[in-house]
């Protein structure tokens, strides 16, 4: 479990951008930055992809960990003042995409990073890898 935690806390650090069409690996990419941003880990969690079937109180512990955790991160940074979605990546097979964005804080300082999405049905998620 707390390796699931850890790789939730990375993959919310990693993809913190949000755009109008959360239907698109560049849109979830934007709509998991602004929930970072505006403070909802529930929703971002929700906008992130497990491998194996996560229990109502195993995202309850998720969403725990990345509030505390990312609260104290994004505060230390004196907040997230904007972000920038660099380019996707898509997959040959249409079905992942690798993202790149820049997030730019209220201290001046910003962190570039890259993260996979996965499709899965006909939403794009964030993958956990876990």
């Amino acid at each position: 479990m707390k390796k699931i935690l850890f790789v939730c806390c990375m993959a919310m650090m990693a993809l913190a951008f949000t755009s109008c069409d959360g239907n698109s690996p560049v849109g979830v990419v934007n709509e998991y930055i602004e929930c970072l941003k505006s403070g909802d880990y529930k929703k971002a969690v929700d906008l992130m992809h497990f491998n194996k079937e996560m229990s109502d109180t195993d995202k309850e512990q998720i969403v725990s960990l990345l509030s505390d955790k990312m609260d104290k991160s994004i505060a230390e940074k004196q907040g997230i003042a904007s972000y920038n979605v660099d380019k996707a990546d898509l997959a040959e097979d249409g079905q992942s995409a690798m993202v790149s964005y820049t997030i730019n804080y209220g201290d001046g300082t910003s962190k570039s990073e890259e993260g996979k999405v996965v499709k899965v049905g006909d939403e794009w998620k964030i993958d956990t890898g876990k």
